[in-house]
């Protein structure tokens, strides 16, 4: 067959094959594609190759399945990759049900986003992930997205919007220790660029306070 060039063409990367135009175009109107996205997805996050296993599952129809891929990709995707309108065009492809099981998904587009494009889009991202978060009564996922919200706000030279966003946490204290310490720090810059420097240090040294406990 593949000799002769029947049904199957070579495709990009050596030794890989895809069908004809007119063959896969038969096969996707006589057949569910999903089961066999569903397992090349499964075969290519077993490989550790979680971006061709989310191609996959979009391909195949199965926002779910690319919502949980997504969302096991390292925190630090973008930034080693460069490839944010990727991170992008995966979570604009999801459906809403997708979109509000994983919030922290949102918050990881804005947060690349905010670095590498359009802030007005973080925050419109940033706001959907929040109501989501609360929808579902997690404090930490929203506590995560605040902590994003105020950041790009700092980032942004808004020192003023970011300690309106930190206001929204009501009880910091209740917060795991690693989240207290990353509100801290993020409070303390606010107050840094602020120039309330004596507050900036004493909220800092509170956070380097529960680190030395965490620690022990």
């Amino acid at each position: 067959v593949r000799r002769r060039n029947l049904f199957l063409e070579a495709a990009e990367t050596p030794g890989w094959f895809r069908y004809h135009d007119l063959i896969r175009q038969y096969l996707l109107r006589h057949f569910d594609p999903a089961p066999d996205y569903e397992r090349t997805a499964a075969w290519f996050e077993a490989a550790a190759d979680l971006p061709t296993a989310i191609e996959h599952a979009l391909l195949g129809g199965l926002p779910a399945r690319a919502a949980g891929l997504i969302a096991a990709l390292p925190p630090d995707y973008v930034q080693q990759t460069g490839k944010y309108r990727t991170l992008r065009r995966w979570v604009q492809a999801l459906d809403a049900p997708a979109r509000a099981a994983h919030p922290l998904i949102l918050r990881s587009l804005a947060v690349a986003l905010a670095e590498h494009s359009d802030r007005s889009e973080s925050f419109a991202l940033l706001q959907e992930a929040l109501g989501y978060a609360q929808a579902r009564g997690d404090a930490a996922v929203e506590a995560e997205i605040v902590l994003a919200t105020a950041s790009t706000h700092i980032a942004g030279g808004n020192a003023a919007g970011a300690l309106d966003a930190l206001r929204a946490i009501d009880h910091p204290a209740q917060l795991a220790p690693a989240l207290q310490r990353k509100y801290l720090k993020r409070l303390g810059a606010v107050y840094y660029f602020l120039s309330q420097f004596h507050r900036a240090r004493r909220v800092l040294d509170q956070a380097l306070a529960i680190s030395t406990e965490g620690d022990e």
